[in-house]
């Protein structure tokens, strides 16, 4: 019965403590178990960006079906939010949409073109804007010369510990037990079944385990034959004091990623979205700060509060990464590096398939084991 299940969930970034929340809705006993501390890791050194498709994804030659299928799945991760934010109440979101414009003649317009007239075609609301309506969205705005602008007013942004914290929460009054300090060392199973997770701190009985642990994920499954191909990525990140609000959609600028927090935090951002470690360069806040404040005045006075450099996970072709051990199939693992917007729509999916042993097609695109062999 599902009351008499316990499921060992390795991570408490976005998605594991989404899928705690989600398993202990349904009744499920469970555990998060913990490495550093809540949302340490990549959570929370993500920009937190909530968006109906991964702008400008390192996704190129997947093929048209699977572009269109990962715009739905984030279109569908919003709806997930939303219900979230019903269930939970204040869970950190801002709906205030998405404005991204590129310079005109610029090298990536043509990318722009294409990127606006996919969303358009496939259902967004998002909508072609120029430099006035960017000026109109975003009041004291310097948007320059704008060759192809788009606004996506269904988007919005997330204060990732904010969310992780209520998630956690709210698990916690339903029974969830967080653990933290503590590593993992690996899984005892016995006749094709999970029967615990060997721990430092010692054993732990279960009959189900998740790994929803990031950059962390290879090394845990690749015992279990499940292959998970992720290239190690970074991003900077400027946090700066809270200010008065004055910034609604997030900022996708040539020069200027930013978006603001409920809490009034402003987030300069750069390469959030996955670049290699080998191109990481040495991050210089002011500059960032500076760059910044050209596009948005308001900047011009602000102070930073601290700079992340997050290394976090890319899968290596894009897309997330949902596996199953092949002779033991109650031990997964969910890794993707747009976890904060699909963290509880992964969740929800998850969950239907460990508590109500459902097959979910939605997830079929995403089988780890589409990386068998390839390496």
């Amino acid at each position: 019965m599902t009351g008499r299940r316990h499921v060992v969930v390795v991570g408490a970034g976005i998605v594991g403590s989404a899928l705690a929340f989600e398993l202990a809705s349904r009744g499920v006993r469970v555990t998060v178990l913990e490495r550093r501390r809540p949302a340490a890791m990549a959570t929370s050194a993500s920009f937190a960006w909530l968006n109906s498709q991964a702008f400008f994804r390192n996704a190129d030659g997947i093929g048209e079906d699977a572009e269109r299928g990962y715009f739905e799945l984030h279109r569908r991760a919003l709806g997930a939010w939303r219900r979230l934010e019903h269930r939970l109440g204040g869970v950190g979101i801002r709906w205030r949409g998405m404005v991204a414009w590129c310079e005109p003649g610029a090298a990536e317009q043509e990318r722009f073109d294409a990127e606006l007239a996919r969303r358009q075609s496939w259902g967004s609301p998002t909508r072609r804007v120029d430099a006035v309506d960017i000026e109109r969205l975003v009041p004291g705005i310097r948007p320059g010369a704008v060759g192809t602008g788009m606004y996506g007013p269904d988007e919005g942004n997330v204060d990732p510990s904010v969310a992780v914290a209520t998630l956690l929460g709210a698990g916690t009054e339903l029974g969830v037990d967080v653990r933290w300090p503590v590593e993992v060392r690996g899984v005892a199973t016995s006749g094709g079944r999970v029967t615990g997770v060997d721990t430092d701190a010692g054993r732990i009985d279960c009959d189900a385990v998740v790994y929803a642990c990031g950059v962390e994920t290879p090394a845990l499954v690749a015992d279990a034959g499940i292959d998970v191909a992720l290239v190690e990525s970074y991003g900077a990140i400027v946090h700066l004091r809270p200010m008065p609000a004055f910034l609604g959609p997030v900022v996708q600028g040539p020069t200027a990623h930013a978006l603001q927090r409920p809490d009034g935090r402003v987030l300069v951002a750069r390469h959030y979205a996955g670049t290699p470690v080998e191109e990481a360069q040495e991050i210089d806040a002011e500059e960032m700060l500076r760059v910044a404040s050209g596009v948005l005045p308001a900047l011009a006075n602000a102070e930073v509060e601290r700079v992340t450099v997050g290394h976090r996970i890319l899968p290596a072709d894009g897309l997330p990464i949902v596996g199953r051990a092949p002779d033991v199939p109650d031990l997964r693992c969910v890794a993707t590096n747009a976890g904060i917007s699909l963290g509880p729509f992964l969740a929800q999916l998850l969950c239907t398939e460990i508590v109500d042993d459902a097959e979910v097609d939605l997830l079929r695109p995403y089988d780890a084991r589409r990386f068998a062999g390839a390496r």
